[in-house]
């Protein structure tokens, strides 16, 4: 037992004395002072135990909650299956000339004024597409000239004067066969304006194409921030855009990638998963839009056109429609906001 014990010692002290790991040559080396040797074992085995306890408490996390990786290819019976995205067109010019005239016509006959002081006036109503594009001052002044003429419901009166669908779009072909545009888009506001937004997305199975109208005929200028392309074309969940001057022609490829959780995930805390299930939380898309209605509320105690507050929920019951007298609280939002 003897032998077995020396023998032992003597493999200890000669592998303290030749290894290469931080900290054990010490324990060989340290001769004079044994204070010292001891505090180095006590430091190396708190080390050892302290990654002892981690690699364990890892191990145990492990075992509890299984990282699981599966990777599959989705296969779709047929192109008809998928539904075609809600594409939105929009157009840079927001209002109706032709209609805009009809109505400085109408304010000319009830007013001092003429048709033309008039339409330079509703120049000012690009402050409900770009608050900071105009005076606020100048904005307030034309809402208190309008007065009776302009209604409460702001979102119907600008989807009255702006481009109609059936103005924007020549034609429309679906798979190959000429359609009814007017069957297909909806005018429809939004934070670009007021955009034709498709609405039949269960007739198209392959290919959409579109004729856009490209005239300035019936553009109605008003100011507007720097410089924008004639169409932009926008799709649902998607924060980007796609821009189309006059003559261009664009296409788009659409490349279905269908995402799916595995359905173990609901079991870890949404801390350790970091992404939410569909049912838990709303996309991003239709979380930004909100965040600035509710935002626009609490400031100025209205609703931008662009938001439908009859499909709102009950806490807007009693907002209105910002109208140009909020010009200034929206040019402070918007300030925020940019």
């Amino acid at each position: 037992m003897s032998r077995l014990k020396r023998a032992f010692r003597k493999t200890l002290v000669e592998f303290f004395k030749k290894t290469s790991l931080n900290g054990f040559g010490l324990l060989y080396f340290i001769r004079r002072r044994p204070y010292q040797r001891i505090f180095w074992f006590l430091f190396i085995a708190t080390g050892i135990s302290g990654a002892t306890f981690v690699v364990c408490t890892t191990l145990l996390q492990f075992l509890a909650r299984p990282t699981v990786t599966s990777l599959s290819e989705a296969s779709f019976e047929s192109v008809e299956s998928l539904p075609f995205p809600a594409l939105s067109i929009c157009s840079a010019n927001k209002l109706s000339r032709q209609r805009l005239e009809a109505f400085a016509e109408q304010l000319a006959l009830t007013n001092g004024k003429s048709r033309a002081d008039w339409l330079k006036q509703l120049q000012l109503l690009a402050g409900y597409f770009y608050p900071l594009a105009v005076s606020a001052t100048a904005a307030a002044e034309l809402q208190a000239a309008l007065a009776a003429l302009w209604p409460l419901d702001v979102r119907r009166q600008l989807l009255h004067f702006s481009p109609s669908c059936e103005s924007l779009l020549l034609s429309c072909h679906v798979d190959g066969v000429a359609s009814n545009c007017s069957e297909l888009f909806r005018l429809t506001p939004s934070l670009e304006g007021s955009c034709c937004v498709l609405q039949r997305t269960d007739r198209i199975s392959n290919a959409l194409r579109l004729r856009l109208n490209a005239s300035h005929a019936d553009d109605f200028h008003m100011p507007r921030p720097g410089f924008s392309s004639a169409f932009s074309l926008h799709l649902p969940g998607w924060l980007g855009r796609a821009t189309l001057a006059p003559g261009e022609a664009s296409a788009l490829h659409l490349r279905p990638l269908h995402l799916k959780a595995d359905p173990q995930l609901r079991d870890y805390p949404l801390t350790q998963r970091g992404c939410h299930f569909p049912e838990e939380a709303e996309h991003l898309v239709q979380c930004l839009p909100q965040c600035r209605l509710r935002s626009t509320v609490a400031a100025c105690n209205c609703a931008p056109f662009v938001y439908d507050l009859s499909s709102a929920d009950g806490q807007l019951e009693n907002v209105s429609y910002c109208n140009l007298a909020h010009t200034a609280c929206l040019q402070s939002v918007e300030g925020k906001q940019s």
